[in-house]
């Protein structure tokens, strides 16, 4: 989402109308719903896509995370966060964090924010910038910036 959000809507909805059955098109248009914060429309989507495969990928399982979580399912998110015990990804990590601070877990979150840093010093400078930099806007942004501060981490 660096560029023209409606080209990447527009693209998305015209290959879910040229293969409604492809679930890498639907998971795909449902993660980009998530990352511009219209949840309610990419949560079917998500679940539709994730029942039909074998075996989801852990990105689906991101935006399906992200989906309940800005939809206010907190509980059910963080049932998806399991998927990415013990990854390196910062977004993935970033999830994981979230849910061991709703848990109560303040070790946890931070040794796992700790990782996230590691993992991509420009978390620590600029959360908000990290998450434009990886493909979210408006009020995906804002929503994972509200978990954030929940956390401790300085609203920028």
């Amino acid at each position: 989402l660096q560029g023209d959000v409606g080209a990447a809507l527009l693209a998305g909805r015209r290959a879910l109308d040229l293969d409604p059955e492809d679930m890498n098109a639907v998971g795909a248009h449902g993660a980009l719903l998530t990352r511009i914060g219209r949840w309610d429309e990419a949560l079917p989507l998500l679940t539709r896509a994730a029942e039909a495969m074998a075996s989801p990928p852990k990105w689906l399982q991101f935006h399906t995370f992200l989906a309940l979580d800005g939809l206010g399912r907190v509980d059910a998110a963080d049932r998806e966060v399991a998927f990415f015990d013990g990854t390196d990804s910062p977004l993935f990590l970033l999830a994981v964090a979230i849910r061991a601070h709703r848990r109560g877990d303040a070790a946890a979150a931070g040794a796992t924010l700790s990782r996230l840093v590691h993992a991509d010093p420009g978390f620590a400078a600029d959360p908000r910038a990290f998450l434009r930099a990886h493909g979210f806007a408006g009020a995906a942004v804002e929503r994972l910036i509200l978990d954030l501060g929940r956390i401790g981490i300085p609203n920028r």
